[in-house]
């Protein structure tokens, strides 16, 4: 290592740059130094203690003293101006919400050289502090995602389908509490993150849960509508399905089927898809290409061929609200509307009529429900505040 690839000088005209004749991307920072009159900043000089460890001339972390390499952390620039590298780091690091989390800018100070205590105004500077993050709020990577979608679909067709084939409701229940939300709970178990931070279960305010409602008492129309002119399921398929819904026998009354079929599947398949799954994916690929992947993965999740594309779109809209509102909580609401709508049709046998509508009317109903779950997409976005975010 060239002997100035260890020294770096902090200064007014001078401001976190490199020694000359350093070499990029070797060495570590042993020390800093002031060739002028003025002192290193707090911040600055805190960088000491982490310094030896840092391989300076790349974008990687410093590395941490091994008592701290368990804590996830996060950067922040002093005195701001990292530009890519730091808004990276800030989507990596993001909270529940949409594009705008990442790190707080230091008292005093501001992202682009706003004449904090990181140095000189107007002047980027490429120091980086480590500011320990909340692990409720660090999000996933996306092999934790993809993991947990193949090990809770591998459960479901080798253990929970055949479980339901002999018990209906002890096989979903199982299922759904079993091996989806428990695997939840065992994720964030294991990666020692808070339930409701893994979740993101923040209270949203009532515009958003509004929007929830109207995504789920509307969206459900829409979806059906399109599905049946792009690809419409055999009505065998049909029957069976609302049979299995509401048995003929009389044995399970509505609001038994509402808790099985509506609100724990609201619960638990919300807090796999739209927890870990879609925040792992997010981190990795970004907002639009997650959702998308999102709702795939939960059409495929179901199973059935009649029922990837309706069930795709669901996802993908499901996903679309949790990341407006900042909160898995909408999600789950809209997710219990939708089946529950589904279910009271059934039960009143509403569906029949609504299928034998000519097709002007599915039209004006098809463009009503867009209409209104856009609504309720807007009221979601629109209640969030950039904290959430």
């Amino acid at each position: 290592m060239p002997a100035s690839a260890d020294r770096l000088e902090v200064g007014p005209d001078r401001p976190g740059r490199l020694g000359s004749g350093q070499a990029p991307a070797v060495g570590c920072v042993t020390e800093i130094v002031d060739p002028g009159p003025r002192k290193p900043s707090p911040a600055a000089a805190g960088l000491v203690a982490w310094g030896a460890r840092r391989p300076f001339g790349t974008d990687s972390p410093p590395c941490p003293p091994r008592a701290l390499r368990a804590r996830p952390r996060r950067w922040r620039t002093i005195a701001g101006g990292f530009g890519e590298a730091e808004r990276e780091g800030a989507s990596v690091a993001s909270g529940c919400g949409g594009e705008g989390a990442g790190p707080e800018v230091p008292e005093g100070g501001s992202e682009r050289g706003g004449g904090g205590r990181g140095g000189p105004k107007g002047r980027a500077n490429p120091l980086r502090v480590p500011i320990s993050v909340d692990p409720n709020s660090y999000p996933p990577t996306a092999s934790q995602a993809l993991f947990l979608y193949a090990l809770a679909f591998g459960l479901l067709y080798f253990l929970w389908l055949p479980l339901q084939r002999r018990d209906l409701v002890l096989g979903l229940l199982a299922s759904e509490w079993g091996g989806l939300f428990g695997l939840v709970v065992l994720f964030a178990w294991f990666t020692h993150r808070s339930l409701a931070g893994l979740l993101c279960i923040v209270r949203p305010p009532p515009r958003g849960l509004a929007g929830a409602a109207l995504v789920g008492l509307s969206a459900w129309a829409a979806v059906a509508i399109l599905s049946e002119w792009v690809s419409p399921a055999p009505k065998e398929v049909i029957e069976q399905l609302r049979r299995s819904l509401i048995p003929t026998d009389g044995s399970r009354g509505l609001l038994a089927t509402l808790a099985l079929v509506a609100l724990t599947p609201a619960i638990c398949e919300e807090a796999l898809f739209r927890g870990p799954i879609l925040r792992g994916l997010r981190a990795r690929i970004g907002p639009a290409a997650a959702v998308a992947l999102t709702g795939l993965l939960f059409g495929v999740f179901h199973l059935e061929l009649s029922r990837i594309l309706p069930t795709a779109l669901l996802g993908v809209l499901l996903s679309l609200l949790a990341l407006a509102s900042g909160s898995i909580l909408p999600a789950m609401l809209a997710h219990f509307l939708n089946n529950a709508t589904l279910i009271g049709l059934a039960y009143f046998r509403v569906d029949e009529k609504v299928a034998e509508v000519g097709s002007t009317v599915s039209a004006v109903i098809f463009v009503a429900a867009v209409l209104l779950t856009g609504l309720g997409l807007f009221l979601a976005r629109s209640s969030n505040s950039p904290a959430q975010l």
